[in-house]
């Protein structure tokens, strides 16, 4: 088998959704590599959307997670390991599921980066879908830099130290770990103390989704 069928295999066994991040992530920063896309036009600035109508920034800002560099590399590489591992495992044939918990992570990160105006806020859903991993895969054994070893519900914050060590800002970081708690909180343990369940995938969510699955397989 040749390096092209290999990637074509790979290609094809990566999980709709996170297919679709992936590729919207990377097809973001190479339009900016490239000189196709300014930068600035991506982050969310929220004046800009009301009073000249860039509505597009909302979502661009979601998905963008900085420029062609080490860190986004690392950050690309996290966000289809996790992504994928989510998929595959919790989400495993819950598609929708998968879908309107990345919804649900996107909306609490938006109004996060309305009230707090933070401009870039892709890092933050990765961290967000990091945390729903490692909160799902608590006890998985981690292997970090210099062979640091620790626990998967460590995660997160190793990696928030990590970037701020570095000299980077944790502020999205934190903003995505939270939303991914408050996800965790909602989705398993509020249930379980009050008998209510406010993050069910909704009806028409499903169809939607089930009907747009069909329609790949066809």
């Amino acid at each position: 088998m040749s390096a092209v069928d290999d990637i074509k295999q790979w290609w094809n066994d990566v999980p709709i959704v996170t297919k679709y991040l992936f590729t919207a992530t990377v097809s973001i920063t190479l339009a900016c590599t490239f000189g196709l896309v300014d930068p600035l036009s991506l982050l969310f600035y929220f004046p800009r959307v009301y009073r000249n109508f860039e509505i597009w920034r909302p979502f661009t800002s979601l998905l963008f997670i900085g420029l062609m560099n080490i860190n986004f590399l690392f950050k690309l590489m996290f966000l289809y390991r996790y992504s994928s591992s989510l998929e595959t495992t919790r989400f495993s044939g819950a598609i929708a599921d998968y879908v309107y918990m990345i919804l649900f992570g996107a909306t609490v990160i938006l109004i996060c980066g309305i009230v707090a105006k933070l401009p870039l806020l892709g890092p933050g859903v990765v961290m967000y879908i990091i945390y729903v991993w490692a909160r799902t895969n608590p006890t998985t054994e981690m292997s970090f830099f210099f062979g640091i070893r620790f626990k998967a519900a460590w995660l997160p914050w190793v990696m928030i130290g990590l970037d701020f060590m570095m000299g980077g800002s944790p502020i999205i970081d934190l903003v995505g770990a939270v939303t991914g708690h408050l996800y965790i909180y909602l989705k398993e343990i509020y249930p379980q103390v009050s008998g209510k369940y406010l993050l069910e995938t909704p009806r028409f969510l499903k169809q939607m989704i089930t009907q747009g699955v069909d329609g790949r397989g066809a």
